[in-house]
């Protein structure tokens, strides 16, 4: 799948190829390094082998790496 991205509420997006982890599951690197603790990622997926949008969008928040 390509995971169809945007920091900044699709005002701009960005594409990632997933990749085969070796664990029975594909996973994507997303450049998110500079959002800051509340910043949104939206993101849905492109099937290029079905020739389709999975037609939902998806959301994560980001929140502080420092441990309580």
């Amino acid at each position: 799948a390509i995971i169809h991205w945007s920091a900044d509420g699709w005002n701009s997006f960005m594409d990632a190829n997933t990749h085969d982890s070796g664990l029975g599951m594909h996973t994507a690197d997303l450049t998110t390094t500079v959002l800051t603790a509340g910043s949104q990622v939206w993101f849905t997926f492109y099937w290029p082998e079905a020739g389709h949008w999975e037609e939902s969008n998806f959301s994560v928040t980001i929140i502080s790496s420092t441990m309580c």
